[in-house]
């Protein structure tokens, strides 16, 4: 039976109803609420219904305990769990929204040229600069000696000083002794016929003869080639040998290949061409070929195809060919091996 109370007043003693029986200052025990889930499913719907809370009975039915077996035990893991999550996105919200975006930092987009235009597209912070212009730049030389860029007819201008350091420093050096010691290996690793018809096929500038002089002179790849300073410079005959391609030159020779020299040099430098290569030590090849009138115009892609087929053409075996630009390699009787030397500092196409 359930009992009735009268509370006198508060904090002191209780009144029982029937018989004004005082008794000790002990609250009666409080009926709780059973706790509901936000949403539940309805019967006989296929919805979510949203519970208020105060509409439902103080004790749940034996149906209602049937539809709602969770409401004793809700799961505080659960409630825990979308609390951390609540607090973290708040956070962000709130760091989004304080936080001033001058500091945060800024990516440096890299897009390749088309052209003389430039790579950096966006202006680099001064912290970390250099470096990251370096690797940048080191990035892009990668590109075009993989041969992944769009033809371009300047250094980037951000690139000038990487350009001038890579071209007058070890790793150029380096890097042309692997290409010539590779070259080497692979030479004498092949068994000649002997029938003095096994070719090799050199190019001349950059790859034989250095222009590091007048490319010194001329901001290492930043200005426009200027055809006209070129000749003047190609007539003073005064081109240095890349050293390591004068070494592999003199190997194939001893080997027993016949060399040809092609270069896109016109057939009026002839006479200083052979000069300078002599001068420097290259001797005895088999033919210098050069740009006749009827060459001028064509691509050096479309050129050098032209004048190798005409080497196989006159029975020649084509089993090397060396060269700084993709033009000297590409096309047509490119033979069994081709060895790219490098060269960031003009594209020929």
């Amino acid at each position: 039976m359930i009992q009735r109370w009268m509370r006198a007043k508060e904090g002191e003693s209780y009144f029982r109803a029937k018989d004004k029986t005082r008794v000790p200052p002990t609250p009666p025990p409080l009926r709780r609420r059973p706790v509901l889930p936000l949403f539940t499913k309805a019967k006989n719907h296929g919805r979510k219904t949203r519970f208020s809370g105060d509409s439902s009975p103080l004790h749940p039915s034996p149906s209602q305990q049937k539809t709602l077996p969770s409401l004793q035990n809700p799961r505080p893991s659960a409630m825990k769990s979308s609390f951390i999550l609540l607090f973290v996105f708040s956070t962000i919200a709130v760091a989004h929204q304080t936080l001033d975006p001058l500091v945060l930092p800024r990516p440096l987009i890299l897009e390749y040229p088309s052209g003389d235009d430039q790579i950096f597209q966006t202006p680099i912070s001064n912290v970390g600069r250099d470096e990251e212009v370096h690797l940048r730049c080191a990035s892009w030389r990668f590109a075009g000696e993989a041969n992944n860029l769009a033809p371009w007819k300047t250094v980037p201008a951000d690139c000038g000083a990487y350009v001038k350091d890579y071209m007058t420093g070890k790793a150029y050096r380096f890097d042309l002794e692997m290409v010539a010691d590779e070259a080497a290996a692979y030479a004498r690793s092949i068994s000649l016929v002997g029938d003095g018809m096994d070719a090799w096929v050199f190019d001349v500038d950059e790859t034989l003869l250095s222009n590091l002089p007048y490319y010194a002179d001329h901001g290492y790849g930043l200005e426009v080639f200027n055809s006209h300073e070129f000749d003047k410079w190609v007539d003073k005959a005064m081109a240095p040998a890349i050293q390591s391609s004068l070494k592999l030159y003199e190997e194939i020779l001893r080997l027993g290949f016949k060399i040809f020299l092609l270069t896109g040099r016109s057939e009026g430098q002839k006479i200083v061409t052979v000069e300078n290569l002599k001068k420097v030590g290259f001797q005895d090849w088999e033919k210098l070929i050069l740009r006749g009138v009827n060459d001028h115009g064509k691509l050096a892609t479309t050129y050098k195809s032209e004048k190798r087929s005409e080497i196989t053409a006159e029975g020649y075996r084509i089993l090397g060919n060396s060269g700084d630009q993709w033009s000297d390699l590409l096309g047509s009787s490119t033979g069994n091996r081709s060895f790219k030397l490098p060269n960031p500092m003009y594209y020929i196409l």
